[in-house]
């Protein structure tokens, strides 16, 4: 069946969305079940349950090693899930249960909005018709999705709860300087970048401080402070915000873009207690980093690397997948042959 899918809700034709392969997310097709061995040894020991899901590679090719994966912690293996253009994934979260993705296609006129794709196959179905930023509840039935008024600016933003089948969209009463980037797993709080201290915020979310807040509202309270994370006219960026597992707690990074400056990593209590910087032991750098299930720690991309014969750490090709805990000790989960490597969640 054709269709425009222009409105929430629509179904596209697998024909049709290979058809958008130039824009948009590009071509998406489904694997079967094809899992292989990494060759190198895990090192010490981190969490094993779930599985860790992955987008690999960029726009300008499309090969074994470009698409969406997903890490078996325990096995150390990889199975590919999906193909697509990488490079044009504007944001996604992966369902509490791990089987579904909510993903954002942000080109306007090719598409864009927020999209259900179920990683076992099937066709992707438009949700919403603007390319919002999607947080799922607890449950896995309803996403929350913070709605740019403006793409070009975003200055302002329009905040919709709906069911996870696109049904029953609802706009929730916060003010259009918020964007939600997390709703805790029980549904009573939501973490929120928010410009309503200051009519001349930055552009862009990623620029704000921090607030929690109820879904309707209330009880507003400054989590991150714009010294501690986000300046509003200052020059860091805070990337990754999550609320734990549990929770509880809050992760959060911050870029400093002054002369030398270096990417901080922070857990703070969900009533702004107890705020804690992470200093990875080593030293090494990480990427990309999102909570491990049982909330003890986080993984993280980094440097590819193994010891030789004289006990020297040398490069290797690939990326390294770790897991570092909150007291800043890394364990190596695996070393993936893959390049440009994004983590998603692990579920």
């Amino acid at each position: 069946m054709r269709s425009s899918a222009r409105r929430a809700g629509v179904v596209l034709t697998r024909r049709q969305w290979l058809g958008r392969s130039a824009v948009g997310l590009g071509a998406w097709s489904w694997l079967g079940g094809r899992t292989e061995a990494l060759g190198r040894p895990r090192r010490d020991e981190a969490p094993e349950e779930g599985r860790i899901l992955v987008v690999a590679g960029n726009a300008r090719r499309r090969g074994p090693l470009d698409g969406l994966f997903a890490i078996d912690p325990k096995e150390g293996t990889w199975q590919k899930v999906a193909e697509f253009l990488s490079a044009f994934l504007a944001y996604a979260r992966v369902s509490p249960d791990g089987r579904t993705l909510a993903l954002t296609k942000g080109i306007p006129g090719k598409g864009e909005g927020v999209y259900r794709v179920d990683l076992q196959g099937g066709e992707p179905k438009r949700l919403f018709d603007r390319p919002g930023r999607a947080s799922w509840s607890g449950d896995g039935k309803r996403l929350i999705v913070s709605d740019p008024l403006n793409l070009n600016a975003q200055r302002g933003f329009q905040t919709w709860r709906l069911d996870a089948d696109g049904s029953h969209p609802t706009r929730l009463p916060l003010p259009e300087t918020d964007a939600v980037l997390d709703w805790s797993p029980d549904g009573e709080w939501l973490l929120v970048a928010s410009g309503r201290d200051d009519p001349d915020a930055p552009v862009s979310y990623t620029c704000r401080p921090i607030y929690v807040m109820r879904p309707d509202g209330t009880e507003a309270r400054r989590l991150i402070e714009a010294t501690d994370a986000t300046p509003l006219k200052g020059s860091g960026i805070a990337a990754t915000r999550r609320f734990s597992p549990d929770g509880r707690k809050v992760f959060y990074e911050q870029y400093d873009l002054k002369p030398g400056g270096k990417a901080s990593y922070w857990v703070v209590d969900r009533d702004g207690q107890d705020r804690r910087r992470i200093d990875p032991q080593d030293n090494q750098g990480i990427g990309s980093p999102q909570w491990a299930p049982d909330g003890s720690g986080l993984v993280v991309t980094a440097i590819a690397s193994e010891l030789d014969e004289d006990g020297k750490r040398k490069r290797v090709a690939g990326t390294g997948l770790d897991f570092l805990d909150l007291d800043g000790h890394r364990r190596r989960i695996a070393i993936l042959p893959h390049n440009h490597l994004r983590i998603l969640e692990w579920r």
